[in-house]
């Protein structure tokens, strides 16, 4: 009987091959992730955490805002210039937010996005959806997870329970495709997306200024304007970085957003390190993306080549010491859209072949 579906069981991350990617190293486990925590929160503040809503199991608003005062916090339109219907998600749902919503979305800026960036960032992000097991977003009675397919619907990679545990299915008639095993036991998958680097950051941006308090949005005028913007050649800045770190174990159900602000204490403004107003900590799966806010200052400062930027790395007080990290500088300032092929080995995981 041929062999058509094979099940991988408590398997972990090894390496992850990226075909656009900069850079790559094992983070370092050496040093005191206390004391460089302990440094860090001395020059910044919290504006935001999504772990103070995690446990929403209804819906909610993030930010109480009454009629009277309602705007569109992209397009700043008033009613009766501006529709509203509270049906916005302040992250969205692909991420794992299901229930904090936020009024200051318009319908027409919802429905925008929603077609646009937020598009181009779930396909960015399904790769990592799949393999940490999210579910789809049809209200069915029996869960169903996220699957990915090849375009010829010949091989297919999703989680499923197996014997009372998650595991990863690879299955089709040609499962081969995206599946290939090694004599050391390493497994690895293949996936294909197509997106646009440039809109997958524009989203995530405007992820994180849809969360900031509005009394901070005065910083991020241009930052406001390029979200907006539907012209792809038109830029924020030369080019947008962020770093992402691959945890070795998958996960579920756990939604990262930090944010934060940098003090103005006398000490930084003494310092005059060439470091960003505004810091951003994502998380979902086994994914953590660092990423800057480009503030009206920062932008200033990048084009008038006022000094070498450098990026806080959140995601280090979130790694374990002991099963480190996979971390890549990207570069995502390319406006094409492209298809982007990737691979992610296993190892240490349990084989069971099956026939269908």
């Amino acid at each position: 009987m041929k062999i058509n579906r094979v099940f991988y069981i408590n398997g972990k991350v090894n390496m992850l091959n990226k075909i656009y990617m900069l850079g790559k190293n094992i983070i370092n486990n050496n040093v005191s992730k206390d004391e460089l925590e302990k440094k860090f929160m001395l020059s910044y503040d919290l504006l935001f955490t999504y772990s103070q809503h995690s446990d929403l199991n209804k819906k909610d608003f993030l930010y109480k805002v009454s009629d009277n005062n309602l705007f569109c916090i992209f397009c700043l339109r008033k009613k009766p210039l501006a529709t509203f219907k509270d049906n916005a998600h302040v992250i969205p749902y692909s991420l794992g937010n299901n229930f904090l919503y936020h009024r200051q979305e318009c319908i027409e800026c919802n429905k925008k996005f929603g077609s646009t960036i937020e598009t181009e960032l779930a396909s960015f992000t399904n790769m990592y959806r799949v393999l940490n097991g999210y579910k789809k977003r049809d209200n069915l009675a029996e869960v169903e997870y996220l699957k990915y397919q090849t375009k010829n619907q010949k091989a297919f990679i999703q989680m499923t329970k197996f014997e009372n545990t998650l595991a990863l299915e690879v299955s089709g008639k040609k499962y081969q495709d995206i599946l290939t095993e090694s004599k050391d036991g390493k497994i690895s998958l293949k996936f294909e997306s197509t997106y646009r680097d440039s809109d997958v950051y524009k989203a995530l941006m405007k992820t994180i200024y849809g969360v900031i308090p509005s009394k901070y949005h005065k910083d991020f005028c241009s930052l406001r304007e390029w979200i907006n913007n539907d012209d792809h050649n038109f830029k924020l800045v030369s080019n947008l970085f962020m770093y992402i770190s691959v945890l070795p174990t998958l996960h579920q159900d756990n939604l990262i957003l930090d944010i934060y602000r940098k003090k103005r204490s006398l000490k930084n403004l003494i310092l005059k390190r060439n470091y960003y107003d505004y810091y951003a900590l994502v998380g979902f799966g086994n994914i953590l993306i660092d990423i800057p806010l480009i503030s009206d200052k920062t932008k200033y400062k990048i084009n008038e080549k006022k000094g070498q930027f450098k990026i806080e790395l959140l995601s280090y007080f979130r790694i374990n010491k002991k099963e480190g990290a996979i971390r890549m500088l990207v570069d995502m300032s390319n406006t094409e859209k492209i298809k982007n092929k990737n691979s992610i080995i296993f190892s240490g995981g349990t084989k069971i072949p099956r026939s269908q």
